[in-house]
């Protein structure tokens, strides 16, 4: 809901925020096909997306080979774990 009826001036709210992208990406990149590298990191994005999701967070971007998530509370489930 804070997505769709902000309030007015806002609202502060603690956040958590992931970033993760694929180790070694640049330099595998440059020695393999293109072809196999969009297959690559479709297969990245959609197992980060799976786990991600499943605890909870919202996947902000997709972009290169990084995904963010946002993790909020009372956004899909428990939110931020303390």
């Amino acid at each position: 809901m804070c997505c769709e009826a902000p309030p007015l001036g806002g609202a502060e709210v603690d956040t958590g925020v992931l970033f993760a992208d694929m180790r070694g990406y640049t330099a595998l990149s440059e020695k393999t096909p293109p072809e196999d590298v969009a297959r690559m990191v479709n297969r990245f994005y959609s197992l980060a997306s799976d786990v991600l999701v499943a605890h909870d967070a919202l996947i902000n971007k997709l972009m290169g080979d990084e995904v963010m998530a946002l993790f909020l509370p009372g956004g899909r489930g428990q939110g931020i774990r303390q």
